[in-house]
């Protein structure tokens, strides 16, 4: 094999693993990116899953940890 037939393989396997990491790169932006529009609409849902109940001036009670509350919505406080 000549020196320029070597400098070519040598040439298109740098490309071929900078590609490689390239197209790597942007799938796991991707799967970062659906992931946290996911997590974006489970947030969503129990947010308004909370408001549907809130509205109903029902008491929600809601535990984070050893912390747990009773949350009703100020504008049945302020019905009463």
């Amino acid at each position: 094999m000549e020196k320029k037939d070597f400098l070519i393989v040598i040439l298109i396997g740098i490309i071929l693993i900078v590609g490689g990491f390239y197209v790597n790169h942007k799938m796991n932006v991707s799967k970062q990116i659906e992931e946290n529009q996911n997590i974006e609409w489970g947030y969503q849902q129990a947010i308004i899953k909370i408001m549907s109940i809130a509205v109903k001036c029902e008491s929600i009670p809601l535990t984070v940890g050893n912390v747990s509350i009773n949350l009703v919505a100020v504008e049945c406080l302020q019905e009463q």
